[in-house]
């Protein structure tokens, strides 16, 4: 049996930004920083968390800038090139409370 389960709890980086698509589904992103205690000062981790349908829709009415959350979800990775022919590594979040439409 497989598991990928995440949990986030830190401070949002930007005011969730949303996306209709054509089909009707909502998507909305938004970057979360968690800290810890590193050798001489704080290291802090971005997150990038996606969430879908009412989710998205209720993270863009009260999810703002500053605010401190719970993200619960699975970890993707995904690869793309870059403009200088590199093949790099991206990964974000996404909530568990709702269903990606694609």
């Amino acid at each position: 049996m497989d598991f990928n389960k995440i949990i986030i709890i830190g401070h949002v980086g930007s005011d969730p930004e949303l996306h209709e698509f054509p089909s009707g589904a909502v998507k909305a992103s938004f970057s979360v920083a968690t800290s810890r205690k590193g050798k001489n000062e704080p290291e802090t981790t971005w997150h990038n968390v996606e969430c879908w349908s009412k989710t998205a829709e209720i993270a863009g009415e009260y999810i703002h800038k500053g605010d401190k959350v719970l993200v619960e979800g699975e970890k993707r990775s995904r690869p793309y090139i870059s403009a200088f022919r590199v093949i790099l590594q991206t990964s974000k979040t996404k909530s568990d409370e709702d269903d990606e439409p694609f």
